[in-house]
């Protein structure tokens, strides 16, 4: 389960789902914190390709605070994220549009629905 690994460990895994048609003019930098364990990534997505980061740089184009259980229902697409934004399950600060596009960059992860369900946080 995504839960079950090192906080970090399934947004470094993003990069290998970058979609290089969808990322192609992109270059936006947004930071993510896991709010339930109060650590922060740089996602940087430039040109067709994912970068993940714990050096977060001083400049970001956005930035969405959430708990591990609700990124993992995002990745899971049992949410979306303007849905756990509007339940108040995430939040965000900046260029919403720039969080979208980078988001919006990726291959779905999995189609495993039953997943979150089955977490007991």
């Amino acid at each position: 389960s995504i839960l079950a690994t090192p906080p970090g460990t399934y947004l470094k895994l993003l990069e290998t789902y970058i979609d290089p048609e969808k990322s192609k003019n992109v270059d936006r930098v947004i930071k993510v914190t896991f709010s339930d364990i109060q650590k922060s990534w740089a996602l940087h997505v430039r040109r067709g390709v994912a970068e993940v980061s714990d050096v977060i740089p001083d400049k970001v184009d956005a930035s969405i605070s959430l708990s591990r259980l609700t990124w993992a229902n995002i990745v899971l697409r049992q949410t979306t994220l303007n849905d756990a934004v509007e339940g108040g399950t995430a939040s965000v600060e900046g260029d919403e549009k720039a969080l979208a596009t980078v988001i919006g960059s990726f291959d779905q992860v999995s189609s495993n629905k039953s997943e979150p369900h089955d977490l007991n946080n």
